[in-house]
């Protein structure tokens, strides 16, 4: 069996913590959520697909560029999703807390470069959380990127062109659960999902774009299968090619952070 490299926080000890913080590792924190996804795909589709992609990016640089790969926020703000079974969401100030605690308490270790990558739509007040951060002084470089940040053209150029309603729980996302966790789809409930993100709602504000007015819709009162696109469009195939797009995504980002002057 190869053995893999030792990237993990959470397989170190404190003595291979403090010699990475002393090299300026840069810290990576893959944020994902416990959310609904259609009927198809695990609760874990969103941490799933992020670790997937961030653990091996580490991997195949860890020889030439310090780094660690802080343990996964799995917990987010599923608003949209959250009336469907399994589904949990946390309040965003309290996800705010949280991640501004963490990054502080990084900051104070000495971690000087740290990366926060979002696997979840919903997961906006890692924004604030940021700001919440620097106001408070801490001094480490700070940066945001999600899976979505590298395979967006892609697929904006083949699943969305054929189709505009890709989204959430879609081809897309299924094909990467067909290629990470095949064992965990159920595959007799792939089906045509539904269109939900332009409904209006009784609770939104008026629409009136000539005015610059926007609107929050609330999407649970239209969701009745809670995935948009089409899943049985998915292939393992397409998954494969997906993720090694974020891999790779991620692998020249971590070295344009650590070759920054």
């Amino acid at each position: 069996m190869l053995k893999k490299k030792k990237t993990l926080y959470k397989d170190m000890i404190p003595k291979e913590i403090e010699e990475l913080i002393k090299k300026d590792a840069i810290a990576i924190v893959p944020i994902g959520a416990v959310e609904q996804h259609g009927f198809h795909l695990p609760m874990g589709t969103d941490t799933y697909q992020i670790e997937a992609a961030v653990y091996a990016a580490a991997e195949k640089v860890i020889e030439e560029i310090p780094v660690v790969v802080m343990p996964t926020l799995e917990y987010a703000s599923c608003t949209s999703t959250r009336d469907f079974p399994g589904a949990i969401t946390i309040r965003p100030q309290i996800l705010i807390s949280l991640l501004t605690d963490l990054l502080h308490d990084l900051d104070k270790k000495g971690v000087k470069n740290i990366v926060l990558v979002n696997g979840h739509g919903g997961n906006n007040y890692i924004y604030s959380a940021v700001y919440e951060a620097i106001s408070g002084g801490v001094s480490a470089k700070i940066f945001i990127s999600s899976y979505f940040a590298f395979i967006g053209k892609t697929i904006q150029e083949k699943e969305a062109a054929e189709d505009k309603n890709v989204g959430h729980a879609c081809q897309v996302e299924t094909s990467m659960i067909m290629y990470l966790r095949p064992d965990l789809i159920r595959y007799e409930k792939l089906q045509k999902g539904e269109l939900f993100s332009h409904l209006a709602s009784k609770y939104s504000f008026i629409r009136d774009t000539s005015k610059g007015v926007s609107f929050v819709p609330n999407r649970r009162e239209h969701m009745k299968i809670g995935a948009r696109g089409d899943s049985r469009k998915g292939t393992k195939k397409r998954g494969e090619e997906l993720i090694k797009l974020n891999i790779n995504g991620f692998i020249d980002l971590l070295h344009r952070i650590h070759n920054q002057k």
